[in-house]
Order: structure tokens, then sequence, then C-alpha cells
């Protein structure tokens, strides 16, 4: 898998994943870089990650293992939130509705999936009136 990385503005870290299933951590001139691991061992084909700074967590898909996995952004450790009561089949990005209290993940099955941010109520909106992923990793003109 292509490495993802976000970055943290008020830390001015960038989180990176990898294809070896680990996430690093490193100042955002690309010094000071951590190897996070595999938060626990939580990690599947890390590929997107999404950072909620207030609350010092970072949302990482577990594309190999359809799941999403919480971590800390200081250390380690993950929490497998699970595939979002049984709607992920391969995810390949996040973002975070920090106001509302939710994730929305797109999956490669042309679906977008909205689930709380512990990973309950996992629902599929579906495609989105055909225009999710419409474009997904394809080059614009």
């Amino acid at each position: 898998p292509t490495p993802t990385s976000t970055l943290a503005p008020a830390t001015m870290c960038m989180y990176v994943t990898n294809s070896t299933n680990t996430v690093i951590r490193a100042e955002s001139d690309g010094s000071g870089g951590v190897n996070m691991g595999a938060l626990g061992g939580t990690l599947g084909g890390p590929w997107g990650v999404a950072l909620d700074e207030a609350n010092g967590h970072m949302y990482v898909v577990s594309r190999s293992n359809s799941t999403i996995v919480r971590a800390n952004l200081s250390d380690a450790g993950g929490v497998n939130l699970g595939n979002l009561d049984g709607n992920l089949v391969t995810p390949y990005g996040i973002a975070l509705d920090l106001a509302g209290g939710a994730m929305y993940v797109a999956d490669a099955d042309n679906r977008v999936v909205r689930a709380n941010l512990d990973g309950s109520d996992g629902v599929n909106l579906g495609n989105l009136g055909g225009t999710a992923c419409s474009t997904c990793n394809r080059a614009t003109p």
C-alpha cells in the first residue's frame, strides 16, 4: 500500500502509515521520526489516518483487517474499533466530524460508512447517489 499521512497543526507532527503495518510520527520537517509500531498489534495494511488532537487520538484504517483502529497520539497502544457493525469490506480513507462525534470511512465497495467515534452504530450510507469514489485514486486532467 501507498503511505498516507496527515499533519497535526497544534504540534506540527505528522503521522504516516506505511506498508510494514506501522505508523511513524515525525516533526513536520521530517526530523525526529519515531516508529509507533503496529499500535498494539492491531494494524494490517494501514491506509488512511485522521487525527483528533483535542482528545489525543488518531484513527487509522486497517485495510487488510477491514477495521478501524483508535490510538493515542503519544504512544504505540491501539484499540481495534472493529468493522463498524459489519459495514466495512475494504476501507481506504477516513474523515472525522469531531463536533458531531462521527467518523466517515470510504470503502472500496464504492460506499461511505458513518459510525460513532467509538466504532458503534455503523451505518452504510451507500454510494451517495452514485458519486462516492467515482474518481477515487484517479488523476484529474
